[in-house]
């Protein structure tokens, strides 16, 4: 058992490391979500994020542009990493309940 118990311990060791990685590269994406608005028959992107409970839009340029597609590759990106965050922090929880039974285990015998 101890041995497993070792795994389970290096295993929550390195999804903490990585949590902390991708909760950075997260900050480093843009926030919010594309919004698209119909000026005439143009049609233009906006990033819509809140700020103090108030939604701002950020003119970002005509669809398509470079910019529009870098934007939406970043965003992209962005939900990737939180969808990954999201199952680490599962794996987290269930590693560490785990641990805490193993531990429990362990003293009783």
């Amino acid at each position: 058992m101890s041995i497993i118990y070792g795994v389970l311990e290096e295993e929550r060791d390195h999804i903490m490391s990585a949590l902390k990685l991708y909760q950075k590269q997260i900050a480093k994406q843009p926030q919010g979500c594309l919004w698209v608005k119909s000026r005439g028959k143009r049609k233009y992107a906006y990033l819509a994020h809140r700020e103090e409970g108030a939604v701002h839009f950020k003119y970002i340029g005509p669809i398509p542009s470079k910019k529009h597609d870098a934007l939406l590759l970043q965003i992209k990106e962005r939900k990737l990493l939180e969808e990954s965050v999201r199952v680490m922090r599962e794996d987290l929880r269930i590693i560490e309940r785990t641990l805490r039974y193993a531990k429990r285990n362990r003293r009783a015998a």
